[in-house]
């Protein structure tokens, strides 16, 4: 987890010095498609090589050679996930610092706070949020693939302030192929959008078809 949150912590850093110079100098001050752009390049650059990681390990747990989890199969999905995931981090800066500069009271923290809270508050967060995000789908591409289908998935809350919907979920089993009751095929399953999955710390845990 600590590489996903340096990733975030070096963005959050970088762009806060590239956004609060703007700000200063009083002109535009935000680059939604470069922003996007650069976010996205970094976690999908590290989420292909954690997965495959991930990918070879589990491919050990269900007897097979960790090289026969083939990441290439799922890079662009991979793409995609980063895409939302880079979006929907920066729409929430971008509307944090619109809240910051629109608020005119005598004690406003002011939009350098937003980036001091993203390093320290944010990037943990959503370190954590991504690589959980990234080893459910493994999980369930992983047995998709070498198991071809035999094996059902189990939805595992871990978090004692997780959602209500989720936390309602905790043990829910479905077969491999089919969507949990949310609507998700996994934790972290940008299906659904940011609401359903920001933040998110559920697991999913594969159970293979018994040969009986």
């Amino acid at each position: 987890m600590e590489n996903l949150v340096a990733v975030f912590v070096a963005f959050f850093k970088r762009q806060g010095d590239s956004v609060l110079s703007a700000i200063g100098a009083g002109g535009s001050w935000w680059d939604a498609a470069r922003w996007d752009r650069e976010l996205t390049a970094d976690l999908y650059a590290l989420a292909a090589e954690l997965s495959e990681a991930m990918g070879g390990d589990l491919a050990a747990s269900f007897g097979f050679a960790p090289e026969d989890y083939n990441v290439d199969n799922t890079l662009a999905f991979l793409q995609s996930f980063a895409e939302s995931r880079a979006q929907w981090v920066n729409d929430a800066t971008r509307k944090q610092l619109e809240d910051a500069l629109a608020d005119e009271s005598e004690d406003a923290p002011g939009p350098a706070r937003v980036f001091e809270t993203a390093e320290a508050q944010r990037a943990p967060a959503a370190g954590k949020a991504t690589l959980t995000a990234l080893a459910s789908f493994v999980a369930v591409e992983a047995a998709t693939k070498l198991l071809a289908g035999k094996a059902t998935k189990t939805w595992r809350t871990n978090s004692t302030n997780s959602r209500k919907t989720h936390a309602r979920m905790d043990g829910e089993t479905v077969d491999l192929d089919a969507k949990f009751s949310n609507g998700l095929k996994w934790p972290g399953d940008p299906a659904k959008g940011a609401d359903e999955v920001a933040g998110c710390e559920c697991t999913v845990e594969i159970t293979p078809a018994s040969d009986d």
